[in-house]
């Protein structure tokens, strides 16, 4: 069963959008990975959530990504990939990752 949060303080929303079976997960939808050829991860999504998992959106394709919190950070803070400042916040940083790699690294649901 799929459990969206309204009425949810702003704080509550932040730490992760969707409860379903009791897990928690963050709701990602990258819009740019066709241009760039890499999928976005915001390190400030990674540092304050408390979803169990990440799931990305890439648009235009069906099927969703799914990887546990706990991973990505250790991908993040492995500084294997390029970070910038970007997303929808100017002091938030992006860790670029390319699409092929992050599809490797995540489940297909």
């Amino acid at each position: 069963m799929l459990i969206a949060t309204p009425g949810v303080s702003l704080d509550d929303k932040r730490k992760f959008d969707v409860v379903a079976g009791g897990l928690r997960f963050e709701v990602k939808l990258d819009r740019k990975w066709r241009d760039t050829g890499n999928v976005a991860v915001e390190e400030k999504v990674l540092r304050y959530t408390q979803s169990d998992f990440l799931v990305y959106k890439l648009k235009g394709v069906r099927e969703l990504l799914l990887i546990p919190v706990g991973r990505m950070r250790e991908i993040v803070r492995s500084g294997r990939y390029h970070s910038v400042i970007g997303g929808d916040q100017a002091d938030n940083y992006i860790t670029l990752i390319p699409v092929r790699e992050f599809v490797r690294m995540c489940q297909i649901v």
